[in-house]
């Protein structure tokens, strides 16, 4: 019999992208439909997660990013924040560089179009991740130690970058994500968690859906019977981890314009 405990990591990316018109006095508008998913039929968003989690007794890792707090009310970041935590939920640091672009008076040179934190080299990415997780703490977060690059494009420097700030776990790498191939050289497909540049990398779980062709375990991506034959796969094979990914706006459907 199998007597390994299989560690399954629910993660949740709360994000949210701006389309309103008249940012940023109408992103109120883009926070109800990515962060609390606010629909004519009810909330789905993470007020909802938060609900579901709770009622079933289990625990979640929520990535919140807050590089958008940087452009508009930190208000919003706050509310985030606090609501999760009240929940006894975990927030730990989740980046989208794009958001530098809005940025009246941006601390590091901008690169136009860049959507990926290995877009920027070393020194930049320490920047953004101090600035970032300044944006958290001021927020009343607490104990930041883990991160994921949104777009999962993080490289070897992100690594290094965080490790110069006190992270010591990422869980960037998604071997799966066919837009962002991992930018984090490992020295072989990363199936489980690896020390590498003194940051321990916990891969995003993925499996094989047919020859040559992978998904990663996303709630919105896999059937219910999905999810359950790879999670009972990876414990036969004796897995440590498993991560799930997940996002605020995951329960959605969005028409964002």
């Amino acid at each position: 019999m199998n007597h390994n405990v299989l560690n399954v990591f629910i993660t949740v990316d709360v994000e949210v992208w701006q389309h309103s018109n008249n940012f940023p006095h109408h992103f109120i508008s883009d926070v109800q439909r990515d962060i609390y998913g606010v629909t004519k039929q009810g909330t789905f968003g993470l007020q909802y997660q938060l609900k579901i989690l709770n009622d079933y007794d289990l625990k979640a890792v929520f990535f919140v990013e807050s590089l958008f707090a940087s452009v508009a009310d930190k208000g919003y970041l706050r509310e985030i924040v606090a609501m999760i935590q009240n929940a006894g939920q975990e927030v730990q640091l989740h980046i989208h560089p794009e958001w530098l672009e809005r940025m009246n008076n941006p601390f590091v040179s901008v690169k136009t179009g860049a959507k990926f934190m290995k877009d920027y080299n070393m020194e930049d990415q320490k920047e953004i991740i101090a600035h970032s997780l300044q944006n958290l703490y001021s927020c009343g977060a607490e104990n930041i130690i883990a991160f994921r690059a949104g777009n999962y494009g993080a490289n070897d420097d992100t690594l290094r970058a965080l490790y110069a700030n006190n992270i010591r776990f990422d869980t960037s790498y998604n071997f799966a994500y066919r837009i962002t191939p991992p930018g984090i050289v490992a020295g072989e497909r990363l199936l489980q968690p690896k020390l590498v540049h003194s940051v321990y990398e916990i891969p995003i779980s993925c499996f094989q859906d047919y020859i040559g062709y992978y998904r990663f375990a996303q709630f919105g991506g896999c059937y219910a019977r999905e999810m359950d034959h790879v999670l009972l796969a990876a414990w036969r094979q004796q897995w440590q981890t498993f991560v799930v990914v997940s996002h605020s706006f995951e329960f959605v459907y969005r028409l964002r314009r």
